[in-house]
């Protein structure tokens, strides 16, 4: 259940900097590993609010922002009560490094990135960006 990519305009990002592929996939790989990129979210029930988006900025050595995010897309309904970040669809799943990375390498818009949905969980990959992170 993997959406189409929908990849970030360039220009909403004026400014940005140069993102290199190796700094991307070096955040990508701290995002990962970290223990929000383990988080397993849970879709909202009976009305609550929808658990929280994970959020992790990593800056590389030019201090270049890299954000991650990761959300339970509102109403959505796959049947699963839950969905691990690290594997959305489970064993057989791409994995939270494989879309975070493709989010940059799929894209042809100067690094800045993109989103894509797998399951109920969409994961964005902003690059470049300055000030706070969304």
């Amino acid at each position: 259940m993997e959406q189409a990519r929908r990849c970030h305009n360039e220009a909403d990002f004026p400014g940005h900097a140069d993102i290199r592929s190796r700094k991307q996939e070096d955040g990508v790989a701290a995002f990962c590993r970290s223990e929000k990129g383990r988080t397993i979210l849970r879709r909202s029930v009976h009305g609550a609010e929808p658990y929280p988006a994970i959020r992790f900025r990593h800056s590389d050595r030019w201090r270049i922002k890299h954000d991650f995010k990761v959300e339970w897309q509102p109403g959505c309904d796959t049947g699963e009560i839950s969905q691990d970040i690290q594997r959305p669809l489970g064993d057989e799943s791409p994995t939270c490094y494989n879309l975070m990375r493709a989010n940059y390498l799929n894209c042809n818009n100067g690094g800045v990135g993109g989103s894509i949905q797998v399951g109920c969980l969409i994961y964005t990959y902003n690059g470049g960006k300055d000030g706070a992170y969304y």
